[in-house]
C-alpha cells in the first residue's frame, strides 16, 4: 500500500546488512516489524510447512526467556506481539505505546537472534499446528485457494501450501528448524520497520545496538523461477452444499509495469463493491452466487490472478458461462472512457481509506524493499492509476484473463 502524503520516510543499513526504513508520524501508536525475505516459497521438497513451524517457535523461548516471558514482555505494557508466514516471507510484528519503543526492538531482537526453539515446547506447539491445519482443511472457501496453487504452480515451490502436511509436520525436529534458519535467514534478506512519532535516528541507534547479535550465512541460496504450463481444469469431489469455484492464472510480478492495471481490473472485475462486474454478473442480475471475488496477488517474479465464486452445483455451467461472458467482453472491447474514469475513482478511494492502517502501509513498504523495490508515495501511486488507458487494461485483460488461458479448480 503507498503511503499518504504526510508521512516522512527513512531508510538506512546496518554494517550486517539488514535495511532500515521507518515512517514518522504524530501517531500515539507505534508498530514495528522484521520482515524475513523467507518462506514457503523456500522450503525443500521435504521441509514443505517448516517455516510456517518456525514462525510458530520463534516465541517459545530465547536464551534467556521462556516462552511466558517472551509474550508477557510487551503484553504487559498493554503491547501485542504476533508474526504470519506467507509464501516468500516471515515477519515478526509489535505494536505498542511509543515509549515502549526500546523494549519492542529488544524484545523482537531478541527473538530473531537468539530463538532457543526447545524441545518440549516444539512437541505441544505441533499439535498446535497439526489443529490449524485441520481447521483450515474444514473451510472448503479458503482451502480452495491453496489447491489452486498447487494446480496452478504444480511441483514448483509457490504451489506449496503455507501450513504444509500433517505427515512432514509430524517428523520435523528442533535440528531442522536450526539448519533452515542457518540456510535462509540472512540479514541481507530482512527489513526492520518502524512506524511512530519518533525520529530516525533514535530509532535507528536502537536497532544497531539490539540488533548487534544478527548473523547469517554467508552465501545466499537462489530461488527457482517459475515457467507457465498449460491450463488445466481439475474437479475435487466434496461433500459440500455448494459448488466452490476458483478460476484465475499467473499473473505479472509486483514490479511489473503493468501490475498496476492488473490490480485495477481486479478491483473492477470482483473488488468489494456490488457494482463490480462480476457481482452484478453472477449475483445481482442471475441469482447463482452469493459471494464473488477477484484477487491479485503479486510475488517478486510472478504473481496469481482469481477469482472466486461459490454456487448450487446445478447452477455451476450458467455461472460458468456469465463469468466467461464477462471476461470476453473485457478482453475484447476497450472500457468505455466514463466506465475507466469510475473504476479509477473507486480503487483510488479504497487506497485512501486504506491510508489510515499505518501498520499495513509499514508492512507494504517493507515487502516492497525485500523485492528489491521502493516504497511508494501516493503520489506516485496516484498517478500510476490515473495513467492506466482503455487499450492498456484491455491488453491485461487479454494477457491474464483471456477464459481461453485460465485454469479452473472446482469443489462439488
Amino acid at each position: 500500500m503507498p503511503s499518504p502524503r504526510s508521512l516522512q520516510l527513512s531508510q538506512g543499513v546496518l554494517p550486517s546488512g539488514l535495511r532500515l526504513l521507518h515512517y514518522q508520524t504524530d501517531s500515539r501508536v507505534a508498530y514495528l516489524a522484521l520482515l524475513v525475505g523467507v518462506g514457503s516459497r523456500d522450503e525443500l521438497p521435504t521441509e514443505q510447512g517448516l517455516a510456517h513451524l518456525i514462525e510458530h517457535m520463534l516465541f517459545k523461548g530465547t536464551a534467556t526467556r521462556n516462552a511466558f516471558q517472551v509474550s508477557s514482555r510487551l503484553e504487559n505494557v498493554g503491547g501485542e506481539l504476533n508474526a504470519y508466514t506467507s509464501k516468500e516471507e516471515t515477519a515478526i510484528q509489535a505494536a505498542f505505546v511509543p515509549t515502549d519503543l526500546p523494549r519492542a526492538l529488544e524484545i523482537v531482537a531478541d527473538i530473531a537472534c537468539r530463538a532457543s526453539f526447545p524441545a518440549q515446547e516444539l512437541e505441544r506447539e505441533r499439535v498446535v499446528v497439526l489443529e490449524v491445519i485441520a481447521s483450515y482443511r474444514d473451510s472448503p472457501a479458503e482451502v480452495i485457494f491453496d489447491d489452486f496453487e498447487d494446480l496452478l504452480f504444480g511441483p514448483h515451490p509457490l504451489g506449496h501450501s503455507i501450513l504444509g502436511v500433517p505427515a512432514r509436520v509430524k517428523r520435523f525436529t528442533r535440528e531442522d528448524m536450526l539448519r533452515f534458519i542457518a540456510r535462509e535467514y540472512a540479514p541481507q534478506r530482512m527489513v526492520l520497520c518502524s512506524c511512530g512519532p519518533y525520529g530516525f535516528t533514535r530509532f535507528s541507534s536502537l536497532a544497531a545496538r539490539h540488533f548487534a547479535g544478527l548473523a547469517g550465512p554467508s552465501t545466499l541460496s537462489h530461488r527457482a523461477p517459475f515457467s507457465t504450463t498449460s491450463p488445466q481444469c481439475r474437479v475435487t469431489r466434496l461433500r459440500t452444499a455448494q459448488s466452490h469455484t476458483v478460476v484465475g492464472a499467473s499473473a505479472y510480478s509486483m514490479g511489473h509495469p503493468s501490475s498496476s492495471a492488473l490490480a485495477l481490473l481486479a478491483n473492477l472485475l470482483g473488488g468489494y463493491a456490488s457494482t463490480a462486474l462480476l457481482n452484478r454478473r453472477l449475483r445481482e442480475r442471475a441469482g447463482l452466487a452469493y459471494t464473488v471475488e477477484c484477487g491479485y496477488t503479486g510475488y517478486s517474479d510472478t504473481g496469481v490472478f482469481t477469482i472466486y465464486f461459490g454456487t448450487d452445483p446445478a447452477n455451476l455451467p450458467r455461472a460458468f458461462d456469465l463469468l466467461y461472458r464477462e471476461l470476453r467482453e473485457i478482453c475484447n472491447q476497450p472500457l468505455s472512457s466514463s466506465r475507466l474514469h469510475i473504476a479509477k475513482r473507486q480503487f483510488l478511494g479504497q487506497l485512501y481509506l486504506g491510508s489510515e492502517n499505518l501498520e499495513s502501509i509499514m508492512l507494504g513498504a517493507g515487502r516492497r524493499l525485500l523485492m528489491g523495490l521502493e516504497p511508494i508515495s501516493f503520489q506516485e501511486a496516484e498517478a500510476e492509476v490515473e495513467a492506466i488507458t482503455a487499450d492498456e487494461m484491455q491488453q491485461v485483460a487479454r494477457e491474464v484473463a483471456n477464459p481461453d488461458g485460465l485454469y479452473a479448480l472446482i469443489y462439488r
